[in-house]
């Protein structure tokens, strides 16, 4: 995997929705809680255009759970600075704010 340019992981988090805290990350400025559920990303550094991509895995807290996920929503801030994702259940789609989100953005820096 490239370190720098277009196949390199350009920025990582691992945040807390409920206490709205970055554990730790890479190439994030800070999170904007939006919302119930809503966050921006917002990065350190641009990357070159906003054709990125980004892998997204969050928290349950039983197994008997239904799988809550960070997703994204046509319309929402998806720049070459910032996005915004959702925290809603498969069950009802309602958002809520997770405790542990993790989220890794691959794309061009340069």
């Amino acid at each position: 995997m490239a370190v720098l340019g277009k196949n390199a992981i350009h920025a990582w988090l691992n945040y807390n929705g409920v206490g709205n805290s970055i554990r730790d990350d890479y190439n994030v400025s800070s999170v904007t809680d939006n919302a119930t559920g809503v966050f921006t990303v917002n990065f350190s550094d641009a990357f070159a255009d906003a054709n990125y991509c980004m892998a997204t895995i969050g928290s349950r807290t039983s197994t008997s759970e239904f799988l809550r996920h960070p997703s994204y929503t046509n319309g929402d801030t998806y720049s070459t600075t910032a996005v915004k994702f959702r925290c809603v259940k498969d069950s009802d789609i309602a958002s809520f704010d997770r405790e542990y989100n993790f989220m890794m953005f691959v794309g061009s820096d340069v």
